[in-house]
């Protein structure tokens, strides 16, 4: 009996001793692998003071036995690469998520030797090379997810199915002309995303009918699959998510996935056929899938109208047909029908008809595209009762009436888009109301009167755009979103001053208020306004002196001040503004010299200095043979002095107009070398000499 229990006691004391040298192998493998990578931040793996067991490391979790079972170290910064990591060391790992690190090089072929691994994760990485074929090894693994790296296929000879694989991730990597033949050997499989592998071609493998029964979610998107969608693939009866958009499909959609009883995609629940270019019309079948969620079939160019049995969708969420030449009306009862909707997007299409006032039944909404139609009438008061909407573009139709004053229901609208229509009357003050506004565009419409004052509420205003419209009055003068980068007031009847504070968040970068009667003078704060990239003040009444009403805008490219009552000098700070190519400031007051400065500006194309009182003469250094000059027109002032001859090598210019100055001495001969100039004008000053002939 003593013997029988010495016996039980060194087995006990022998499987302590092979634990412990398990853990420390195990322990200095890990070691290894670290300190090969180049960076990581596994600060606790180390074995200073005996620490031989990594079971209390960061990422790693051990079984009852103290060996190691997972290893998880998503997105924890490791940079570097598996070839110094020994998986053959890691006999009971079970788990292994290496995903959302930058790890390069190949997939080490050992990893097939975790044989009872079920997870392996190793996404979004920059991995190389081929899947090794001895991942099929691993017969017990149920997820394997190698998306988002530079993976080609695996060696079809040697890889065979996995068993019991159900979940496989392979989009965003290198496969290429074939799908790997392994996922049709791997019957378990019920989730497959080969998506964005653009190599991948050639027709629908009827093999993902005739072999994955259980397929739950299949996404073939962004690939190069050619031909008709096979009908077989109503054979799929567990399918809840098919994806196949942005590939070369054509055909139509087979009526077949639905019409048949033993052979549908009744459990279906998100389909997105997006750009595949059927060249179809809907199927009434569509109608049968009665639990989709999800429909996306825009820019796949359906034709004809929506059928009455979608009525029947009334699961919908996210519905997207834009980019398509889908025509008649949009049917009252699809709407009362779908009021789960989330997303309804009708863009750019042929619908005609009016808003259907049952649009107010889709409280749900955050998103209402219906942009791009040919869509008449007025904009129902019943949109007001969309309270969660986030997004409303009904733009380019033919919308008539007045924006209803219901519109201010919608506290939570960000983009409110309704241009290029024929909208009139007046803006409603219940505006104010939607201080979420971010997007507001009511440019292009019959809009008339003056804007209410409670627009100065709106102070997340990103962008405002009121132009060619009928506006009339003054902008409120407390208008100046902190928040604002585009604002256009262009081609109305505006009176009064430009708001003083327009520009008082710094952030504005397309100020347009061109053909108004706008007076007064320059807003203080565009002086700070560094980030302006286009002005347009044109055609206006604006007043006072502008030598130091404008700053430093380092990405200006555009600004017209022309047809104004403007006075004081040009600022050798415009000499800063190195990007600027159109300069404009014709018909004003302005006097002084130009500044020589300006010949710094490399950028500089279209110069409109004509009818002001510029006097001296024109700096030499603007006319070199980098400048990209093509208009140049400095008529109607009263520079003088000598035309220089360095104007001939303006070799873009094709518009020269020194007309009506005070300008003397013989013509340049050298403007003959501007062999593209096509209008000439040098008359009504004082200057001698004949117009030379273009040189050849």
């Amino acid at each position: 009996m003593a013997i029988e229990s010495l016996k039980i006691m060194v087995l006990l004391l022998l499987s302590c001793v092979l634990l412990k040298i398990s853990a420390q192998t195990e322990a200095e493998a890990l070691i290894k692998w670290k300190n090969s990578l180049d960076f990581h931040s596994l600060t606790s793996w180390s074995l200073a003071n005996g620490r031989t067991n990594p079971c209390r490391w960061s990422g790693i979790k051990c079984g009852s036995s103290d060996s190691v079972i997972e290893i998880n170290l998503d997105s924890s910064g490791v940079n570097g690469k598996l070839d110094q990591f020994n998986f053959s060391v890691f006999p009971k790992l079970t788990y292994l998520n290496l995903a959302n690190n930058n790890l390069s090089g190949t997939m080490p072929a050992e990893i097939g030797k975790l044989a009872e691994l079920r997870f392996l994760r190793l996404a979004n990485n920059t991995l190389t090379g081929p899947i090794p074929y001895q991942v099929c090894n691993l017969q017990k693994l149920r997820n394997l997810e190698l998306s988002e790296n530079y993976l080609s296929n695996p060696d079809s000879t040697q890889c065979k199915g996995m068993a019991s694989l159900t979940r496989l991730d392979l989009n965003y990597n290198y496969l290429a002309s074939e799908v790997p033949p392994f996922i049709f050997k791997s019957p378990k499989l019920a989730y497959v995303d080969i998506s964005d592998n653009t190599d991948i071609g050639g027709p629908l493998p009827i093999q993902f009918m005739k072999t994955l029964k259980n397929i739950q979610f299949l996404n073939l998107s962004g690939n190069s699959f050619k031909g008709p969608i096979p009908a077989e693939i109503g054979n799929l009866t567990q399918l809840q998510d098919l994806r196949l958009s942005r590939n070369q499909l054509n055909g139509s959609i087979p009526s077949e996935i639905v019409s048949q009883p033993q052979r549908n995609l009744k459990m279906l629940q998100t389909l997105d056929l997006t750009d595949v270019k059927l060249n179809s019309s809907i199927p009434d079948e569509l109608g049968l899938c009665t639990n989709l969620t999800f429909l996306g079939l825009a820019s796949t160019n359906l034709q004809g109208t929506l059928p009455p049995s979608m009525a029947s969708l009334t699961q919908l969420t996210e519905f997207g047909i834009s980019g398509n030449q889908l025509s008649g009306e949009v049917p009252p009862y699809l709407l009362s029908n779908w009021t789960q909707l989330i997303s309804l997007q009708l863009q750019d299409n042929s619908f005609t008809g009016t808003i259907p006032s049952e649009v107010g039944l889709l409280k749900k909404l955050n998103i209402l595209y219906m942009f791009k139609n040919n869509i008449s009438g007025d904009i129902p008061s019943e949109i007001g009762n969309l309270s969660n909407l986030i997004e409303l573009d009904l733009s380019e139709n033919s919308i008539v009436g007045s924006v209803p004053s219901s519109i201010g229901n919608l506290t939570k609208l960000e983009r409110m888009t309704l241009f290029g229509n024929k909208l009139s009357g007046m803006l409603p003050r219940e505006i104010g109301n939607m201080e979420s506004l971010m997007y507001f565009d009511v440019s292009m419409n019959r809009l008339q009167g003056e804007l209410p004052s409670s627009i100065i509420q709106l102070q997340n205003l990103e962008l405002f755009y009121l132009g060619n419209n009928s506006f009339t009055g003054s902008i409120p003068e407390e208008f100046g979103p902190r928040s604002l980068t585009n604002a256009s007031f262009s081609y109305n009847s505006f009176t009064g001053k430009l708001p003083p504070n327009i520009c008082i968040g710094g952030n504005l970068i397309y100020l347009t208020a061109n053909k108004n009667n706008l007076d007064g003078p320059i807003p203080e704060s565009l002086r700070n306004c560094t980030n302006l990239d286009r002005v347009r003040l044109e055609d206006n009444l604006l007043q006072g002196d502008i030598t130091d009403a404008f700053g430093v805008y380092p990405i200006l490219k555009y600004i017209d001040l022309s047809r104004n009552q403007l006075a004081g000098k040009l600022s050798p700070t415009w000499g800063a503004c190195t990007q600027l190519s159109y300069f404009g400031i014709s018909e004003n007051m302005i006097s002084g010299e130009i500044p020589p400065v300006l010949a710094s500006l490399k950028s500089l194309q279209d110069i409109r200095f004509s009818s002001n009182r510029l006097s001296g003469q024109i700096p030499v250094d603007m006319f070199n043979s980098d400048s990209v000059i093509f208009n140049l027109n400095l008529s109607r002032n009263q520079f003088s002095g000598k035309i220089p001859v360095e104007v001939g090598k303006l070799a873009r210019l094709r518009n020269l107009d020194l007309s009506v100055n005070n300008f003397s001495g013989p013509i340049p001969e050298e403007i003959g070398n501007c062999e593209n100039i096509i209008s000439l004008k040098l008359n009504d000053n004082k200057l001698t000499g004949q117009i030379p002939y273009q040189s050849k």
